[in-house]
């Protein structure tokens, strides 16, 4: 490969969603629209959550005003990792990026 770009990507969200703590209105912007998403979709993952065995804590992911908690209640169990920590650092291309440049 001779060139890349990159554009709106998550580079690396474990440091950009700790950042969200500082700036409220920004983490409510993205957390709410999640929750709205999983309320309408509660039955389907209800479904899949007992189906799969999966440890979701729906009540908690529904009821945080957080995007990491969100995540931490849904997508960390979801996915089978140990932190929302792991999880964001897996899905940032922060390394990608770094060997491309």
């Amino acid at each position: 490969m001779s060139s890349a770009i990159s554009v709106s990507n998550a580079f690396d969200l474990v440091t950009g969603t700790a950042a969200l703590h500082l700036d409220w209105v920004t983490d409510a912007l993205i957390t709410r629209p999640l929750k709205r998403l999983l309320r309408k979709e509660l039955a389907a993952v209800t479904e899949l959550k007992e189906a799969r065995n999966l440890q979701l804590d729906l009540v908690k992911a529904l009821s945080t005003h957080h995007v990491r908690e969100f995540d931490q209640a849904l997508l960390v169990p979801a996915f089978g990792f140990g932190s929302v920590d792991e999880y964001y650092h897996t899905q940032s291309c922060k390394d990608v990026l770094m060997i491309l440049l």
